[in-house]
């Protein structure tokens, strides 16, 4: 049990040496930059509303945003160590890169007249702020893992700043290729299909307002 704490064995093609490595970072080796690339899997339903949108940089814990690949390993009874996979980093501090990334989209999605950040001072009529609780891999006693993200969003009109809608979104993606790009896949899925329900939410909330 010791070891399983301490060590765990991931096949990350080159990136890793075979065989059990350590989870603590090298000094001495620089970090894989991880870039996500989501893409919406469908188009957001419904009639375009004609206000902008505010996307709010992402709550987090301290320990979360940043630019670390989280891990939690599990053994039969649960959760048994919370690490970071050493040599591999988000291209960006974690709360920047989901902020971007949801603009991103919803900007494809083309349901807002505009959307942006706070930091860019333009008025919107709505806005989304987010906290995320959970974004990470998780590997089992089994040696299968899986990627989890886990958010709550809520939907505030900026004017008198009553709630339009608060919910509870998670997703849970099977990691199924081996290796650093299978892990890269699942997280690009998991986000692919939760941006999608997230916006697809969100506009219909906002589209209840503007009714």
């Amino acid at each position: 049990m010791n070891v399983f704490r301490k060590f765990v064995c991931l096949s990350l093609g080159a990136l890793f040496l075979s065989g059990c490595v350590s989870f603590l970072p090298e000094e001495t080796v620089a970090s894989k930059k991880i870039v996500l690339a989501p893409q919406l899997t469908s188009s957001i339903t419904g009639p375009k509303i004609s206000e902008a949108l505010i996307i709010e940089k992402p709550l987090m814990l301290g320990s979360l945003d940043s630019t670390r690949l989280k891990i939690i390993l599990e053994d039969g009874a649960g959760p048994a160590l919370a690490d970071v996979i050493a040599g591999v980093e988000w291209s960006d501090r974690l709360a920047n890169l989901l902020q971007e990334t949801f603009i991103t989209l919803c900007e494809r999605a083309e349901k807002f007249s505009a959307v942006g950040r706070t930091e860019e001072r333009f008025y919107a009529p709505y806005r989304l702020q987010l906290t995320v609780t959970n974004f990470e891999v998780v590997k089992k006693a089994d040696a299968s893992m899986n990627v989890v993200v886990r958010l709550s969003a809520k939907l505030l009109h900026s004017q008198h700043r009553n709630v339009l809608g608060q919910k509870q979104f998670l997703w849970n993606m099977k990691v199924e290729e081996e290796g650093l790009q299978g892990i890269i896949k699942a997280f690009e899925k998991a986000l692919s299909l939760g941006s999608l329900e997230l916006l697809q939410w969100t506009v219909s909330k906002a589209r209840i307002k503007s009714i």
